[in-house]
């Protein structure tokens, strides 16, 4: 691993940051393990990821925390979720879906049900939905650095943190910061595994003036 030459910090990242953190996670995904499974040609998963992620950008950044290093070249997105709370649904979310992925759109179905089939709703906790790392920047500490500052909230709160990996890299990088894996799933039966894992909750809370308490109850 090739570490970044100037330590690597992060901020909470705006509305004016949206179309940034979407590129982010284009360039982060559109080669990871689900794509060829959910859009097998990759010039065609490029162009329909960029309205698909622009639409879950723009949602967490309204009901989520969006997190970005300062030089713009990783990005985090969580939620708070579970114990009775729940994330507001992206409006017309099944007609954009079908707009943006045509008849691709029953492999993004069959994710989408898979993850909320498999999510631990009863306790509420920090869902990492994304860590994500521009294609030039990986492999260089980004995206410790990220999970670093997430889980400095997340221990503020006194909240645990659920995630799903999809491979084996990921999943070590979790394994490192303290998550737990959890019995794996596949989606749709027969397609791609996803690796739940979840890191306990710190002793320590602190739940007054947190932003992303406030972001996430709006």
């Amino acid at each position: 691993m090739i570490r970044a030459s100037q330590p690597i910090e992060g901020r909470q990242a705006s509305t004016d940051d949206a179309v940034h953190v979407t590129s982010v996670l284009v360039s982060a995904f559109v080669g990871g393990d689900l794509g060829p499974w959910l859009v097998p040609n990759k010039t065609q998963r490029r162009r329909m990821y960029r309205p698909y992620f622009g639409m879950l950008t723009r949602h967490a950044l309204e009901y989520g925390l969006v997190n970005i290093t300062t030089d713009g070249k990783a990005v985090a997105v969580m939620f708070l979720r579970g114990g009775g709370r729940r994330v507001p649904e992206i409006p017309a979310y099944e007609h954009r879906m079908e707009q943006i992925f045509g008849d691709r759109v029953d492999r993004f179905r069959a994710l989408d049900a898979a993850t909320e089939a498999n999510h631990p709703d009863d306790v509420e906790h920090l869902y990492v939905q994304f860590v994500a790392v521009n294609l030039d920047a990986q492999r260089r500490g980004y995206g410790s650095a990220l999970l670093d500052h997430l889980h400095q909230l997340a221990d503020r709160l006194g909240l645990p943190c659920y995630l799903e990996s999809t491979g084996s890299g990921p999943t070590a990088l979790y394994d490192r910061h303290g998550y737990q894996p959890r019995p794996s799933f596949r989606i749709a039966g027969d397609g791609p595994q996803l690796w739940p894992m979840w890191r306990p909750a710190s002793n320590t809370t602190d739940r007054a003036g947190e932003p992303a308490a406030a972001a996430a109850s709006r």
